[in-house]
């Protein structure tokens, strides 16, 4: 097995501004969605709690837990960009700054912002994290596609022409 489906025991995380911290029964950082789905279906067998884990920017303790805990921080690559479709393909992990700076090099960005760049994309559009302008949509209103790792442990595509209901609103 890979590194990142090893877990790592007696990790105390912190949310971003320190004020909350869990010490999870067992700890990874996978570095492929395969890993995830691997780590979610071990320990579906084994009747454990997975919690993910981005950035932790959440200023309360909602993430923080002695479950298992799965962090995404290692899955934070851009995988494709089109600029001609101004679209790109990045993982879960990836921070917004971290993508900005992508999106800059390749004369990209996003059409809207929040006013913190720290968190990961999949903590930003799970929370609903918006920037400005009744006009402009939350960052998950720019979603095109996701590929996410079900309670089951299997990796599910979801698109406007692949399980839609995914990604209503």
């Amino acid at each position: 097995m890979s590194a990142g489906v090893q877990p790592r025991e007696g990790v105390v995380i912190s949310n971003w501004a320190e004020v909350h911290s869990a010490r999870p029964t067992q700890y990874f950082e996978p570095t492929s969605p395969q890993e995830v789905a691997t780590i979610v279906r071990k320990c579906k067998l084994e009747g454990q709690v997975v919690r993910v884990v981005g950035a932790g920017h959440s200023p309360n303790d909602c993430a923080m837990s002695s479950d298992v805990m799965v962090s995404l921080k290692r899955l934070n690559r851009v995988l494709v960009v089109d600029v001609e479709r101004n679209a790109v393909k990045i993982e879960a992990g990836i921070t917004l700054r971290q993508l900005n700076e992508s999106l800059d090099l390749n004369g990209l960005a996003m059409p809207n912002l929040g006013s913190i760049s720290d968190q990961s994309v999949a903590g930003a559009i799970a929370t609903g994290t918006h920037g400005t302008g009744a006009g402009l949509g939350s960052l998950s209103s720019n979603v095109l596609e996701l590929q996410l790792v079900d309670g089951c442990g299997q990796l599910v595509t979801a698109s406007a022409s692949e399980n839609s209901g995914t990604l209503r609103c």
